[in-house]
């Protein structure tokens, strides 16, 4: 065996147990770990002192280990034994972990606490439970995730009822689905994401966006467009009471900040009785480029491109899928179905340096100046509509009119003041 495969073994080891370490080594660490688990403690936690003890003797062990791997030994025979010695030690502490409720009732003995509280039933599970997943929260965030989204793991908040349940964040593991996701995994998603006749789109894209970050990706809940939302939906959901309620989820399938590959996901509800009965995605893409002119100037190019009513998907609340596909029609067809956007924008850069935008005129004359702007052309295709537009954004802007000529009559007015300005 390599020093290498037998130092990941200790480390699993010394990340999984971190917290039991932390709770057996203080009192005060303990009943934060009941407080986590949704267990306030009537008196000091000390039912942890044994489990600290086989702990720290697992510990011990891995310091042995540690010095052997630092020695550089090619002794096989001595890491498979001490190998060994390690994962009996193991499954001494799960043992532990099994009856751990013996030292709860010795710990709380006479309280109300035990009564009122699951804790004797519950808490050896849920510390298993709790070890798991916060494990790999930390270091396999990634698959912690998918088993999120598959149902393996549920976390979710609890509201507490005094005295001695508090509100907790609840970490559980279904062990018993673990054998159907392999065997039918459609009826396991079915039975994470759908209730009865509706689907659970909150939870779809809630897991969804949780899985974005968990990747490093910014995945993004906002409101709908209407017409990519309609393009999935055979009534005018605008109609609904509840439309304003209704949220969609872009999920970026690359990281790459100046382009833009993504899934937007969208309920396809029924406008009757308003319930989700299935789901829809659409493909978009596009790309922002940003092109230097001198120490002045800049010009900026976006371009972005939907499919979703031409390249996308529905899922029904009965697994069925159905393809949106007018990609795969006549070229008329997929014209009319594709939204494009296009806009390049020329503006002056926000820098002391860079000089005004424009400026024209004598100085002691009249002249007009233009601190900094843009100048934006934009093209949008939507259906069968095109729009052509143009803006102009103008800052820090100066007109000054000169009145050199003494026998005018505006001149008199003024007086001696030879100049007449008007700022924006």
């Amino acid at each position: 065996m390599e020093n290498t495969d037998l130092q990941k073994y200790t480390n699993f080891i010394i990340d999984f147990l971190e917290p039991i370490v932390r709770v057996s080594e203080n009192p005060e660490n303990a009943r934060v770990l009941l407080i986590e688990l949704g267990y306030e403690a009537p008196s000091e936690v000390t039912a942890f002192g044994e489990l600290g003890n086989i702990v720290g003797d697992l510990f011990d062990l891995i310091s042995s280990i540690d010095e052997l791997i630092e020695s550089n030994s090619d002794d096989n025979a001595k890491k498979d034994e001490i190998l060994l010695e390690l994962f009996i030690k193991i499954g001494n502490a799960v043992k532990h972990l099994n009856n751990f409720n013996t030292k709860i009732q010795q710990n709380f003995a006479g309280t109300n606490f035990l009564l009122e509280t699951d804790i004797l039933a519950e808490l050896p599970i849920k510390l298993v439970d709790y070890l798991i997943v916060i494990y790999l929260e930390k270091r396999l965030s990634n698959i912690h995730s998918i088993f999120i989204f598959i149902g393996i793991i549920e976390e979710s908040y609890i509201e507490g009822t005094a005295p001695h349940n508090t509100f907790y964040k609840k970490r559980k593991i279904y062990w018993e689905k673990i054998p159907q996701l392999f065997t039918d995994p459609i009826q396991s998603l079915k039975d994470i994401f759908i209730d009865g006749d509706e689907f659970k789109f909150d939870k779809i894209i809630y897991i969804l966006e949780q899985i974005g970050v968990s990747l490093g990706v910014f995945a993004e809940v906002n409101l709908p467009e209407i017409a990519k939302i309609n393009a999935f939906n055979s009534s005018d959901l605008t109609t609904m009471p509840s439309f304003d309620d209704i949220r969609f989820l872009r999920f970026p399938l690359i990281s790459d900040p100046h382009a833009e590959l993504a899934l937007e996901i969208y309920p396809i509800i029924n406008t009757t009785n308003e319930k989700c009965e299935g789901i829809g995605a659409g493909l978009i893409f596009g790309s922002q480029l940003e092109i230097p002119l001198g120490d002045k100037f800049r010009l900026k190019i976006n371009f972005s491109t939907s499919l979703l009513d031409s390249l996308g998907v529905k899922i029904d609340k009965n697994g069925n899928f159905s393809f949106i596909n007018s990609i795969f029609s006549s070229p008329e067809t997929l014209a009319e179905s594709i939204q494009i956007s296009f806009k390049a924008i020329f503006e002056s850069l926000e820098n002391p340096l860079a000089g005004k935008l424009l400026e024209i005129g004598a100085p002691g004359g009249s002249r007009m100046e233009i601190g900094s702007g843009s100048f934006t052309l934009g093209v949008e295709k939507k259906g069968t509509d095109a729009n052509i537009y143009v803006e102009l954004d103008m800052k820090d802007g100066l007109a000054l009119i000169s009145l050199g000529d003494p026998d005018s009559f505006i001149d008199s007015i003024l007086a001696n003041n030879n100049n007449m300005g008007v700022c924006t």
